[in-house]
């Protein structure tokens, strides 16, 4: 079974290509529907940025543009992990002093053999335009607790004894 997680106004930020594959960051929208996919919590007021668990791993990957002349732009990435996510507060642009709006910043690392041509031919036609990156992945399994598997248990089990 494959879920779909969508972030919006994404950015293509940078890329690299290693022996690891090829690796980009994105910059999008703390929304919602993201927070609930994902399993986090609200980002308090008082906290200006943080590192946020979890990885969707063997995923697809698909990158359109919101304006319409460069959406013929889009392209798709497989075998893809979109992981290492963190949480920064942001001004709002063009509003100094009067807001902040939170930004999701996160990583792509792909085995897709043509990733690079694609980023390459998406930074330099679309530049830092906003898209719509749309990643359907399949959930990792979750294991549950065992009892005696964590010190709290083992400490239990010694008052009992």
């Amino acid at each position: 079974m494959s879920n779909k997680i969508t972030f919006q106004n994404a950015v293509l930020l940078k890329f690299s290509r290693s022996t690891k594959g090829t690796e980009a960051d994105f910059r999008a929208d703390f929304t919602t529907r993201v927070i609930t996919a994902m399993d986090w919590s609200d980002m308090p007021d008082c906290v200006s940025g943080s590192s946020l668990e979890g990885e969707l791993d063997q995923a697809i990957c698909t990158l359109t543009a919101k304006d319409v002349e460069l959406s013929k732009m889009g392209f798709e990435l497989d075998r893809a992990k979109v992981h290492a996510f963190n949480v920064v507060k942001r001004e709002i642009e063009g509003k100094r002093d009067k807001g902040t709006r939170l930004e999701l910043r996160f990583r792509l690392l792909t085995l897709d053999d043509n990733a690079c041509q694609k980023l390459e031919a998406w930074f330099t036609s679309a530049g830092g335009a906003k898209g719509k990156l749309e990643v359907s992945y399949t959930p990792q399994a979750k294991q549950e607790h065992l009892p005696g598997t964590d010190a709290a248990d083992s400490d239990q089990a010694e008052l009992l004894q």
